[in-house]
């Protein structure tokens, strides 16, 4: 090998100064720049880190401002409620209440029917409790009874009837029967024996014509009323002048009682 010059020498001692120098400032620089990347990695860091504390504060106060704002809207909820949020509600409890009052109409209804019916049953009761006293008393009132309708009833003489029947009857044109046999005993036509045999009917048939012993109750077949004992001697004398024999006779014969109705009993013969 050569030796080197002091030249080179001092150039080769300059050189690895130099190198050392470099060697040195990129080892300070990398020094600075790791501290500056540290530095960096610090300073990101907290920045991450405020800004996540500042998420998390935003966070937070959203939440907390949510749960204001929700605690605020239920509580305005609550408040409105009987006015504005409710307000179908509001109307079923009118429907609730019209509900309750026909119930409770419908309630008193019932009730005034109830009353109605126990009042009614307790008159019955005492109707009922009453009623045989008053059953006694009718029980005890049919002579009186009798009496009144006995003082209601127009009587009439049956046989006054007779009388005035013949005389319209005769008036007709026709003849009595029993007057003919007397007028035939007097002419000496007929015998007293024979008088005493054929008198009064000489053999002729009859028919009854019934008639109510109350006079405001007699009446024709037909239920014309008579009214009066003219209109009842009328009444015989016409049928009689519809017969088409001349001969005649009439005669009482007594009651009859159909239905409980009294009836007086008018034989009218004829020949």
């Amino acid at each position: 090998m050569s030796r080197l010059s002091p030249v080179g020498e001092r150039t080769g001692g300059i050189m690895k100064r130099f190198i050392i120098f470099l060697t040195v400032c990129t080892l300070l620089l990398a020094g600075c720049g790791k501290e500056k990347e540290d530095t960096v990695t610090e300073n990101r860091q907290e920045e991450t880190a405020s800004q996540v504390e500042e998420t998390k504060a935003l966070v937070t106060e959203s939440a907390v401002t949510a749960a204001l704002e929700a605690t605020e809207t239920d509580t305005e909820a609550e408040t409105k409620a009987p006015s504005e949020t409710d307000a179908p509600s509001g109307e079923k409890a009118d429907s609730e209440s019209r509900a309750g009052e026909r119930k409770t109409e419908e309630s008193k209804a019932e009730k005034q029917e109830a009353d109605t019916s126990k009042n009614e049953t307790k008159k019955q009761t005492e109707n009922s409790e009453t009623a045989t006293p008053e059953k006694e008393q009718e029980k005890e009132q049919p002579a009186t009874v009798t009496e009144t309708e006995k003082v209601k009833t127009a009587e009439y003489n049956p046989n006054e009837v007779v009388s005035l029947a013949t005389a319209k009857t005769k008036a007709y044109g026709k003849i009595s029967i029993p007057e003919d046999l007397d007028q035939m005993l007097a002419a000496g036509e007929i015998t007293q024996a024979e008088h005493d045999e054929y008198y009064p009917y000489d053999g002729a048939g009859y028919y009854s014509v019934f008639v109510e012993t109350d006079l405001n109750r007699a009446a024709t077949t037909s239920g014309r009323k008579l009214g009066s004992v003219e209109g009842i001697a009328d009444y015989i004398a016409e049928m009689l002048s519809l017969e088409s024999g001349p001969y005649f006779y009439i005669e009482y014969a007594g009651v009859t009682s159909t239905g409980g109705t009294d009836f007086y009993e008018f034989r009218c013969y004829r020949a």
